[in-house]
């Protein structure tokens, strides 16, 4: 008797209500938002780095597909966050779209507005880099960001003007209009003193991409040296802010980057140049020194196996090694004594990727802080012997 009436009132109970045919209810893209950030930081906290990169590359993606799939609709704010999912998503035509009406929606805060204008201008240079966007579109889109820098400078927004001037920079590299990137990048840094430094590196940069004449060498030394000096005038008054404020180790660590800035005048001045000597403490294989490669064309390739770049990086060289290694083109990596060192990362080198489900957890090292000279001599030791297993895991 007990299971029948049991059954009876579960049998009441209300059904869910999909099982009606209806789609199941989905967070409200402020809210999902809200959690996800609430996630990336609790992993940023713990140092799980693993975990926050998957929460940024799956979660944007599954939210916007339960979205979709509830045929919900969304204006105003909720539009504004919806966005954000559409960039993270890389869904870049969709977060222009999205953008360009929050920033014309007179209901939102200036604030919202503004940012809806720099997310604009990031899906912008996203659909640069994969293609997706270009010729005249492209132009029109660039003009659009140009119109909303203007307002946002208006409204005084300087942080987010520089913040914008800097991806505008990257947005006209993309199209290859050197000129008006380095003067985005002067822009970012006479905006925003504390961007002097990642702009000076990245105008040098631009400076350089796609020269290819000696004969044009001399006028990017002049053009370079004038940009250096600019950029480190920008970074001392940084750097005097900084200690009128009392702020003494951020001080500190703005004149180590002013220290760089001024360095930055050393790659040109190799452009052209006879390759300075080197040999190095420890080779792994048969180049020890410039003198044991003389006569071919070498690529020299500053890593680490702590650097994510670097690693994303290696698939391209293997593949230069194969299309080239046989007619005189040489590959030497480089890496430095450093603080960490770890035996793989396969799910930063796509060619690998795959290892990365079976591969287990990796073997890693740290210096000691305040170590003795015995302990630092240890991890030397040690260090070398897991960078000969990354280079053999990572072919």
């Amino acid at each position: 008797m007990r299971r029948i009436v049991l059954l009876l009132v579960l049998l009441a109970l209300p059904l869910p209500a999909y099982a009606a045919g209806e789609a199941p209810s989905v967070q409200s893209p402020k809210e999902a938002w809200s959690a996800m950030q609430k996630e990336l930081a609790a992993a940023r906290q713990a140092r799980d780095y693993r975990l926050y990169r998957r929460i940024q590359q799956t979660r944007p993606k599954e939210f916007l597909d339960a979205f979709e799939k509830s045929g919900r609709k969304a204006e105003g704010e909720e539009l504004f966050f919806l966005a954000q999912f559409y960039g993270a998503a890389s869904r870049w035509a969709e977060a222009r779209a999205a953008c360009r009406t929050c920033a014309d929606d007179a209901k939102l805060t200036e604030s919202m507005r503004n940012s809806a204008r720099l997310l604009y201008a990031r899906a912008l240079l996203g659909g640069l880099r994969d293609g997706s966007l270009a010729g005249e579109e492209a132009s029109r889109g660039l003009e659009i960001a140009e119109q909303d820098l203007a307002k946002i400078a208006e409204g005084g927004g300087t942080a987010l003007a520089a913040s914008l001037h800097g991806t505008l920079a990257r947005c006209c590299e993309a199209l290859d209009r050197k000129a008006a990137a380095l003067r985005h990048y002067l822009e970012a840094a006479r905006k925003n003193p504390a961007l002097a430094y990642g702009s000076a590196r990245s105008a040098i940069t631009a400076l350089m991409s796609g020269v290819h004449e000696l004969a044009a060498y001399d006028g990017l030394r002049e053009e370079g040296k004038k940009l250096v000096e600019e950029f480190a005038a920008l970074q001392e008054r940084y750097v005097a802010k900084l200690r009128e404020a009392g702020q003494e180790s951020q001080a500190s660590r703005a004149e180590r980057y002013l220290k760089r800035i001024r360095n930055m005048t050393q790659p040109l001045e190799m452009l052209g140049r006879p390759a300075p000597a080197w040999t190095l403490l420890k080779a792994w294989g048969d180049v020890k020194s410039l003198e044991d490669v003389k006569g071919k064309v070498v690529m020299v390739d500053f890593w680490a196996t702590w650097c994510p770049w670097c690693i994303r990086s290696f698939p391209a060289i293997r593949d230069l090694l194969r299309d080239y290694g046989d007619k005189d083109f040489v590959v030497v990596g480089v890496t430095a004594p450093a603080g960490y060192v770890t035996s793989h990362r396969y799910d930063l080198d796509e060619d690998l990727a795959e290892k990365a489900k079976t591969a287990g957890p990796a073997e890693t090292l740290r210096l000691p802080r305040d170590g003795t000279p015995e302990q630092i001599s240890a991890f030397r030791v040690k260090e070398k012997e897991i960078i000969g297993k990354f280079l053999a895991n990572h072919e």
